[in-house]
């Protein structure tokens, strides 16, 4: 009799279809489908050296897509390593505050 009343209980207070849809903001990619992340440049590491890195447009050739297979407004290029990174938000922002934008 117990066992009743708790699955009662369970359906009573539980959502319908709690186990059936994904909320869209949340959404993420399969297993194996999304790509590596690039490696995050923080503001600390910028200051070291803030010419090593070029902003590119995400649009050319070699630039890489986002995790989710979108392409990236900006990129940011790695010109001591050759390769592409992404800055920290911190980092965008003293380059936002830079050009008065």
């Amino acid at each position: 009799m117990l066992r009743s009343v708790e699955i009662e209980l369970a359906v009573k207070f539980s959502p319908p279809f709690a186990n059936t849809f994904s909320v869209s903001g949340n959404a993420k990619p399969k297993q194996g489908t999304m790509k590596p992340e690039l490696k995050r440049i923080r503001k600390v590491e910028y200051d070291i050296d803030p010419n090593r890195y070029e902003l590119r447009s995400g649009s050319e050739t070699n630039a890489p897509l986002c995790p989710y297979g979108n392409i990236y407004k900006w990129v940011v290029f790695d010109l001591k390593a050759n390769e592409y990174v992404r800055f920290a938000k911190s980092v965008f922002k003293l380059l936002i505050n830079k050009n008065g934008k």
